[in-house]
């Protein structure tokens, strides 16, 4: 049997596993329509505001580009976190979404903690091919993070300018990224764990999650389910390749 040979795919292929970028706007902007109408507890007061101009942009202007933050106690440690949550959608097509952690440092500037951010991938390059959904640490600065209070230089420490590794991972939006976030500091806050769990919240979770996951997991599926799994690679599909 010859060796097979591993090609890139061409970049005009439809990558059915995740939504287009005017796909997901779309998505984003009803998302973002239902949760104006919810009842937003203390600490998310803010979120109120910015999802209404955010609904207004992305079904106006055909963009996205907002941040939500909200203050929670550390699970483990006695420290206060700001957690920041950011998303920018344009036709061009550009998708990324970014989960940072702050604290409040000495002076009146907040200090980057961690950092990370998630991207669709729409571009195929045959000298450095990147997975279609993926995560990175720390990744580029958001000017948005500027506006709150954050040094330009605040995740250097996680050196930004270090691209690798390019982690394979589920596509994201804005609603399943505030969800991952509460999973993650619901337990310090009363009326955030009751929120988190309330039907309200979750009928919009649940929508987003059909709208966004339903297609990558079906894609996955049939891919694993066929014969030519026996041959080539999901992983390496990620990535834009496949075999011969």
């Amino acid at each position: 049997m010859g060796k097979q040979r591993q090609r890139i795919i061409s970049s005009n292929i439809t990558y059915k596993q995740c939504l287009s970028a005017s796909e997901l706007l779309k998505v984003e902007a009803e998302s973002l329509t239902k949760m104006m109408t919810l009842r937003w507890p203390r600490p998310l007061a803010l979120w109120r505001q910015k999802v209404s101009e955010a609904a207004t942009q992305a079904k106006n202007q055909g963009l996205l580009n907002t941040h939500v933050w909200f203050k929670a106690r550390d699970p483990r440690a006695n420290a206060t976190h700001f957690i920041e949550l950011g998303v920018q959608i344009t036709p061009s097509p550009l998708v990324t979404y970014f989960f940072a952690v702050g604290q409040q440092g000495e002076s009146s500037k907040r200090e980057g903690l961690r950092k990370v951010h998630f991207d669709l991938e729409y571009s195929s390059s045959g000298r450095e091919p990147k997975p279609k959904s993926h995560l990175q640490v720390a990744g580029r600065f958001p000017t948005a993070l500027g506006e709150v209070g954050y040094e330009t230089t605040a995740f250097d420490h996680l050196r930004p300018d270090l691209d690798k590794p390019r982690v394979p991972c589920l596509p994201q939006s804005f609603a399943l990224l505030m969800h991952l976030a509460l999973l993650e500091y619901h337990s310090t806050d009363p009326s955030l764990e009751r929120f988190v769990h309330s039907p309200e919240w979750l009928k919009v979770i649940t929508i987003a999650e059909r709208e966004v996951l339903k297609p990558y997991f079906e894609h996955g599926q049939n891919w694993l389910a066929s014969a030519a799994a026996d041959k080539r690679s999901f992983l390496s599909d990620s990535y834009g390749f496949s075999t011969s």
